[in-house]
């Protein structure tokens, strides 16, 4: 095979890029970046995205490692290796393929594969490129495709959410054009095991969430030219790692502020919520997610379909969560600071209604599948500030192996909150410091005690009180 030396010269620098052969061929990650495996060539900067695989033409060969942003390969024939997830994914198909059954193309699947229409999910038989669809793997592996690449495309959208795949290449989402009435109005989403995350690159065999504002086409091609900076394929997967999972990324920094709620069920699946009384100008729309995905992948979300939920003119309100694919018990935690807002997870079940003021570290473990969870949120110009020092009784009592104890200060005052054992030896100091007026929680983890009785004691002020609380493990 011949190797070949390409000259690109951008502002009177010059970049090389040493063609592969098979003494020296290289792999190419997202940004760039890459060194041979012989002759000591190194490739400074990559040009274009990701390399699909191994492409075979008429008198050439190259191997996996190739500059796509350099070749014009429509009609070419490639293969593409994707990693897939023990659980469900968002996938596509990149090429034209002779059998696009879904039996060939992911024949270790074990669930239909499932695209999205206007009135919901569909099962597909035989698939079609640009469409997205999720399909379950029973764990962790490689498919491999070959076929006949394609680019660029256009991919039909109607108003709403979509489910789309994307070209044989990678594809900036900052390049898609959206044509012929449609209007993109979201993120670009992925999916991991993680839950969804807003992508900047649309990859080749993955399938992607957008919405839109009316039907037509988007327009999808290829990434630059030339790629922004060079990376290598350690730092393109530590920053993968880092947005997965993490929906306030989705929106820019947005949610930075906003207190969070996080969920676990048994199997170590985790999802956040956000939501504040007191941020401002925030347009709560733009936190919508894509629609619930199919099977026992666990979602977490507020009834409106958002990650996010913000009191603001409302002043007092109650943000039902929507909860599916979990396995119970579930735990709900929370570690916010207090910024004013006054904030209460509201769990009803039959006649029965709980509520647990979120006001530091707490935790609840939810058992029943019917109860509902809400949110309740009072932002902080319409919260009444307390017009006399009060102690209330913990909740839980009994407790294990922890409990939320509030407390009501009219006036900036010294605060003493204390924890005792029977014998009136002081065991815990759970507050000592001064605090403004306010309505206060404050949760006490008694993880490292014994059983028995315990007894907390406020003062503030003028003020004394003292109450009896019982750790029962």
């Amino acid at each position: 095979m011949k190797t070949f030396i390409i000259m690109i010269c951008v502002a009177c620098s010059c970049v090389c890029a040493y063609g592969q052969t098979i003494a020296h061929p290289w792999s190419v990650q997202d940004g760039g970046g890459g060194k041979s495996a012989g002759s000591g060539f190194t490739l400074m900067s990559s040009v274009g995205q990701p390399a699909s695989g191994t492409i075979t033409g008429t008198g050439f060969v190259l191997e996996g490692g190739f500059i796509p942003g350099l070749r014009q390969l429509s009609g070419s024939t490639s293969s593409l290796d994707v990693a897939v997830a023990s659980a469900w994914n968002l996938l596509s198909v990149p090429f034209v393929t002779d059998d696009m059954r879904k039996t060939t193309l992911y024949s270790a699947a074990v669930s239909n594969a499932f695209a999205y229409t206007p009135s919901g999910y569909v099962v597909k038989d035989t698939l079609q490129n640009g469409a997205g669809y999720w399909l379950k793997f029973p764990s962790p592996q490689v498919v491999s495709m070959t076929g006949t690449s394609f680019a660029p495309e256009t991919v039909d959208v109607s108003a709403g959410w979509n489910l789309i795949g994307t070209i044989s290449y990678p594809a900036l989402t900052a390049n898609i054009v959206a044509l012929s009435g449609a209007g993109i109005t979201s993120p670009y989403f992925g999916y991991t095991v993680s839950g969804y995350y807003s992508e900047d690159t649309l990859k080749s065999g993955f399938g992607y969430w957008v919405k839109s504002s009316g039907s037509g086409k988007l327009a999808i091609s290829t990434a630059p030219l030339i790629a922004p900076r060079a990376a290598t394929s350690a730092a393109v997967l530590k920053n993968v790692r880092s947005v997965q999972g993490k929906q306030s990324s989705s929106f820019g920094g947005e949610l930075d502020g906003f207190q969070q709620l996080h969920v676990h069920d048994v199997r170590g699946q985790e999802r956040t919520l956000f939501f504040s009384g007191v941020a401002e100008n925030i347009d709560v729309s733009r936190f919508e997610l894509p629609p619930v995905p199919p099977g026992d992948m666990l979602d977490v979300r507020f009834r409106s379909q958002r990650v996010a939920e913000l009191a603001g003119a409302q002043g007092k309100s109650e943000f039902p969560l929507q909860i599916s694919g979990a396995v119970y018990p579930l735990t709900i935690t929370w570690d916010g600071a207090n910024d004013g807002g006054t904030y209460t997870l509201l769990v009803g079940s039959g006649k029965e209604k709980k509520e647990f003021p979120i006001s530091g570290a707490g935790r609840v473990v939810l058992t029943d599948e019917d109860a509902v969870v809400k949110i309740g949120i009072t932002s902080a110009q319409h919260a009444e500030m307390p017009k006399a020092y009060a102690l209330y009784q913990n909740y839980p009592n009994p407790f294990n192996p922890s409990t939320t104890i509030r407390f009501d200060v009219p006036k900036a005052s010294n605060i003493s909150l204390k924890i005792y054992d029977v014998l009136g030896q002081e065991v815990e100091t759970l507050v000592n410091e001064e605090r403004g007026a306010g309505r206060y929680s404050v949760n006490f983890d008694a993880g490292n005690f014994p059983s028995g009785v315990y007894y907390f004691r406020i003062i503030a002020g003028d003020f004394s009180d003292v109450k009896k609380l019982l750790l029962a493990k």
